[in-house]
């Protein structure tokens, strides 16, 4: 083979080989993730509003925004389902003072001082990002004739040169009052002092009046115009001059502060003069412009106003003059300038007030305003006006994610922020620990037959907080909107095969705790809450006594009450089977009467144990005393011995003056020797020898009855604490069980099954007995139609429902709703699913109804209760949603 012609080729091959090679090292740029964010609602900011949207945000960039229907979402993006919640653009605020060094300087002309020199871009701006604002405009000082240029941030960014969107937006002029006080300035001179160069005294500034300062403002102008850079030695006139040359040849924007009428006008007349596209800010009085404002769009590139309100304060504005018109309020001046086609910016009285922008925003709508015009004024036109709406303002393809989520619609006075995002990254997200839940609907049905019309439901933990038409509720409440949903309370199964995976048929102890033996696994559960069911009773269904454990369906499921019930059941031969249940009642009767009068005993026991100690602490004390007082008077007694014995080393006195001293001394000393003995019997009626005390006698100890497990549970219920569920179907069952357990025994009974219940239904409600119905409810008897809830209402006996099924436990209602088309009234069925079933059980207090303080149990309907078009969309347990049916999500 001839080299020459192998040769070449293996040079080509060995090149592209090595390019390979070089190629396989070069380092890969992964695509950024997508991330896809579902609302209900999408303000882009613009014209477009989306219901049911997506957006879809990659590298910190929107890619798209729209209807999901229209939409693909990448297979391999992050879905953020926000439910009810509503996007709209980060809000730009088109002024702020949030540069902490523009505070004014001495020189009221001070066109080169920048405000982003003193922006503090590591500062805590929290406050705003809760508000939901993501871009400001800080300006310099506000108390100057030309304080400086403004520029334009985000709040957050990744770094200082993304967050800066523009360095240099704004020339700021203020013809206000607010700038006619500049201080008077010295300027030292160049070289040595003396007689003939003294020091020049401070000199006073233009701006003391609206004259001088347009006046000034001309010659400026105007001297910029002329203005050749180093032409003058004047370095501060040199850098002042070539700053507004500079702004005019790159027609920069000129933002003037003028709120009175002739501020305004000089301001325009101003602009026009010299070429200007203004910003105009703070306008108050433009009545005089009349028709004639939509002719200042060519020089207005647009207006900012102050909303002037201070979030929940109370000023006390000036007394309105008869002779002067009132001025017109923000909101006013912002419909005529909208009407005249000019762009309108916010912003707020205080930089303080920015975190309720939104609110303030709101309040426009009171000008006739549409929320559409509202949120532009906090978005789209102030990013237009700042120059920045290729960046920032709407959300559109291209431009920075930065989005707020609402818990609403963005100008309800309920509405809240949920987040904020600046370039795709959260950066404000209103989190809490347990945080409370505002459930909306058509109506509220509270299960004791009020119906509230569009009614709300607060729940905050597990309980009920508030319930009515218009709701008080924390700002950061999650808010679930169900448009066309009636709201009810959790509905109550009194006897069902739920919590162990199955129905219970053996014989149970009364012992028995049968919480500690429910499985929070059993997949009936689950089904069984599909249907509304909340809470149910479970226990075996065996001819023994047996005790019924009530419990929530939750996640976890929370015995409420263990036992809840004890349930007997009176069925075939009652001549051996009452005698029997007799003897046995009795014997509980005995039982729970001994420990009733050992509880009376110990509770007097108690008592008189109290003043025992009582009288036990009064003795001490005055036997201390008594000993204290004795040891005195032995002490007393042993000095005065003392003294008798010491004689006189002076000598004896003469027998005269001893005669003397001893008549006049027994005067004295007699009268003193009776008031001694008439203190010592008032010491002594005071305070008695310890001998004379009497120690009081402990009182004994009342002896406690043996315990007995199996007899225990019988006290709870001959104490009214809880019922008897009784199994008794026929007239003569049901006759006989009240005989024996109401009449004889006192006890309170809730019939389960009960067919014959038509025929003793005076007895019933006599004797004051409820009615657990069901399995089934509408029966045919003698070819006559038996619907025995609606006879039971009709004759006021409380009644409730029980399915004694696993999963058929979810289709109670649908069986109390073929009782309800068979005559039973809506509101009674309601009830006796609810708080008629709490009410029997003693459980009314915590649950059954919907009701403040009251545990927090609802079931979601998509229309009225019983009508065959309800279905189930949400159920909640203890305050936490545990069913939601999908497509309604």
């Amino acid at each position: 083979m001839n080299r020459n012609q192998v040769y070449p080729w293996s040079r080509a091959g060995l090149c592209c080989l090595a390019m390979l090679i070089w190629w396989s090292t070069v380092p890969r740029v992964e695509a950024a993730p997508v991330e896809a964010y579902t609302a209900r609602r999408i303000w882009t900011g613009g014209d477009l509003i989306v219901s049911r949207g997506v957006l879809l945000v990659s590298d910190g960039k929107v890619i798209k925004v729209g209807r999901r229907a229209d939409i693909q979402i990448p297979t391999d993006a992050l879905i953020h389902d926000l439910g009810e919640a509503v996007i709209i653009p980060g809000l730009v605020i088109a002024e702020t003072g949030l540069a902490t060094g523009s505070r004014d300087g001495n020189e009221t002309i001070a066109p080169a001082q920048l405000a982003i020199d003193g922006f503090d871009f590591f500062a805590d701006f929290d406050n705003l990002l809760a508000g939901g604002v993501t871009t400001v405009q800080i300006s310099p000082g506000s108390n100057r004739l030309v304080p400086g240029q403004g520029a334009v941030v985000k709040l957050m960014g990744n770094s200082i040169d993304q967050r800066t969107l523009a360095r240099t937006e704004s020339l700021r002029v203020l013809l206000s009052s607010s700038s006619r006080n500049p201080p008077t300035i010295f300027r030292p001179p160049v070289g040595a002092v003396s007689v003939d160069r003294p020091l020049d005294p401070t000199r006073p500034q233009l701006g003391r009046s609206l004259a001088s300062a347009v006046s000034g403002l001309r010659a400026m102008f105007r001297a910029a115009e002329q203005h050749v850079p180093g032409a003058t030695e004047d370095v501060a006139a040199d850098l002042l001059l070539g700053t507004i040359a500079d702004y005019r040849e790159n027609e920069g924007t000129v933002r003037i502060t003028a709120s009175q009428g002739a501020e305004v006008r000089a301001a325009i007349a101003l602009a026009k003069e010299f070429g200007l596209r203004i910003l105009l800010v703070d306008p108050v009085d433009l009545n005089s412009f009349g028709s004639r404002l939509a002719a200042l769009s060519p020089t207005v590139r647009g207006v900012i106003l102050n909303t002037t309100i201070r979030p929940g304060r109370i000023g006390s504005p000036p007394v309105p003059d008869k002779q002067q018109p009132a001025a017109p309020l923000p909101w006013e001046n912002a419909r005529k300038l909208v009407d005249a086609g000019m762009k309108v910016g916010l912003r707020a009285a205080s930089d303080s007030d920015l975190k309720e922008i939104l609110f303030l925003a709101g309040l426009f709508q009171q000008g006739g305003l549409s929320q559409r015009e509202v949120l532009r004024m906090l978005t789209q036109w102030p990013a237009e006006m700042l120059g920045v709406e290729d960046r920032v303002g709407t959300l559109e393809e291209g431009k920075d994610a930065d989005f707020v989520i609402l818990s609403g619609q963005p100008f309800h006075t309920r509405t809240q922020v949920l987040a904020t995002y600046i370039g795709g990254r959260r950066r404000f997200d209103r989190t809490t620990s347990e945080k409370a839940t505002l459930v909306r609907g058509a109506a509220v049905y509270d299960g004791t037959g009020r119906v509230i019309d569009g009614g709300s439901v607060l729940v905050h933990g597990k309980l009920i907080r508030g319930v009515g038409s218009d709701v008080s509720a924390p700002l950061d409440a999650e808010v679930r909107h169900f448009a066309d949903g009636v709201i009810v309370p959790g509905f109550i199964d009194l006897h069902t095969g739920l919590g162990i995976g199955g129905p219970l048929s053996g014989t149970i102890s009364l012992q028995t705790k049968l919480g500690e033996q429910l499985y929070s696994g059993d997949p009936a559960v689950a089904v069984a809450r599909q249907g509304g069911v909340t809470t149910v009773l479970f226990g075996s269904t065996s001819s023994s006594p047996t005790p019924l454990v009530a419990f929530k369906l939750g996640e976890t499921l929370r015995v409420l009450k263990d036992p809840a019930a004890l349930r007997f059941k009176i069925e075939g031969n009652l001549t051996s089977i009452i005698p029997a249940l007799k003897r046995s009642l009795t014997q509980a009767k005995a039982y729970v009467d001994s420990w009733t009068r050992y509880e009376e005993q110990y509770k007097a026991y108690q008592k008189q144990m109290k003043e025992y100690e009582a009288a036990l602490a009064k003795y001490n004390a005055a036997k201390k005393a008594a000993e204290a007082k004795a040891a005195a008077e032995a002490a007393k007694k042993e000095k005065a011995e003392k003294e008798k014995k010491t004689t006189s080393k002076d000598g004896e006195k003469t027998d005269d003056t001893k005669k003397a001293s001893t008549a006049t001394g027994s005067e004295d000393e007699k009268a003193k020797d009776e008031k001694t003995e008439d203190k010592k019997a008032e010491e002594k009626k005071a305070t008695p020898a310890a001998s004379e005390l009497k120690e009081p006698v402990k009182p004994k100890e009342p002896t406690k009855p043996k315990s007995s497990a199996s007899l225990e549970p019988y006290r709870a219920l001959f104490a009214g604490e809880i019922p008897a569920l009784v199994e008794a179907n026929q007239a003569n069952e049901l006759r006989e069980a009240i005989k024996l357990l109401r009449d004889e025994f006192k006890l309170r009974v809730i019939f389960t099954g009960a067919d014959d219940a038509m025929r003793v239904a005076d007895l019933l409600a006599e004797k004051e007995v409820g009615v657990a119905v069901g399995p089934t409810l509408v029966r045919t008897v003698d070819r006559e139609l038996v619907n025995l809830p609606q006879l039971l209402s009709n004759r006021q006996i409380p009644f409730a429902f029980r399915s004694q099924a696993t999963t058929g436990v979810k289709s109670l209602p649908l069986a109390v709703t073929y009782s309800v088309r068979k005559g039973l009234a809506a509101n009674d069925a309601l009830t006796g699913l609810s708080f008629g079933a709490a009410r029997l059980l003693s459980l009314e207090q915590q649950l059954g109804s919907i009701a403040v303080g009251k545990d927090a149990d609802l079931v979601v309907l998509s229309g009225p209760p019983f009508e065959l078009s309800s279905r189930v969309l949400a159920v909640m347990i203890d305050g936490q949603w545990v069913y939601e049916k999908e497509q309604d999500r």
